[in-house]
């Protein structure tokens, strides 16, 4: 038992130490991460533009007046920060360019290292972003009141959900970069991936702007978890009552993106060993 407990601490010290070093790597890139800000909030301006030329015309959309859609996609930008994860960029070429040998020859998983990469680099954003996004909410407050909508229990079950998104979206990605093996470009599935989000995620417009059968799609694909779900349960938009099934859900397409991941790991590595050997 007492030698069980030690080889615990000794992997946790490992992956602990691994963490520390992909967060100091991070922080060598910030002009990365103001340059994603910049664009971010390009296209929230952009996106605000669009609706607000569709709400002079209409006071309410679908449950939504101009102040709760222009808050709304604050948060979706705000949210988007902590549940994309990008991991498939860097070691999907790594994996192309047959970077991946020495990983393999280092002792430990390359799926928790990925995971403390995607960690790190979650921290390092929202240290830098969080003081501009905060300034956003002040702005919004200012002009348009106290936000009546967020309380307590709606931003703690939102970030929780914002939580579920972050590690959804990470097995998601795991997907895309074994099937690098394959794939010689997954620059391709990145941009088929944001393409889905922009419209099943909910960040072009909530879901309560579709009806009818594209409702009940965008309520099965997983893709809502990663902004739609995180933003409406702070916005008070989406009831408790399904908090139960929404974890139901994500706890299912979790399993089927592990299955599918290591899947595509097993068989990609085979063919990575026969390649490279």
């Amino acid at each position: 038992m007492i030698y069980f407990q030690i080889g615990i601490f000794a992997h946790m010290k490992k992956y602990l130490k691994i963490f520390q070093n992909r967060l100091a790597v991070g922080l060598e890139y910030r002009s990365n991460i103001v340059s994603s800000l910049i664009l971010d909030l390009f296209s929230l301006s952009s996106i605000l533009l669009l609706w607000f030329a569709v709400y002079r015309e209409h006071h309410e959309i679908s449950g939504f007046t101009f102040s709760e859609a222009i808050l709304y996609y604050s948060l979706v930008l705000f949210v988007g920060s902590f549940t994309y994860v990008p991991i498939s960029d860097e070691l999907g070429y790594e994996i192309r360019e047959g970077a991946l040998s020495s990983y393999l020859l280092k002792p430990f998983k390359i799926s928790i290292d990925a995971f403390c990469r995607a960690v790190a680099s979650k921290i390092n954003y929202v240290f830098v972003t969080f003081p501009v996004y905060f300034i956003i909410m002040c702005v919004f407050a200012y002009y348009f009141g106290p936000i009546r909508s967020i309380t307590l229990t709606s931003l703690m079950i939102g970030i929780c959900m914002t939580l579920v998104g972050f590690f959804l979206h990470f097995l998601l990605d795991l997907v895309f970069t074994w099937s690098a093996f394959w794939i010689g470009d997954v620059w391709t599935f990145k941009h088929f991936k944001n393409i889905v989000f922009l419209v099943f995620g909910g960040i072009i417009f909530p879901l309560e702007f579709v009806s009818g059968w594209l409702r009940i799609l965008f309520e099965i694909l997983p893709f809502k978890y990663m902004y739609y779900i995180p933003v409406s349960y702070i916005l008070s938009k989406r009831g408790t009552e399904h908090i139960i099934p929404d974890l139901m859900g994500a706890v299912l397409w979790g399993g089927v993106f592990i299955i599918v991941s290591n899947i595509l790991w097993n068989r990609g590595l085979k063919k990575f060993e026969a390649y490279g050997g």
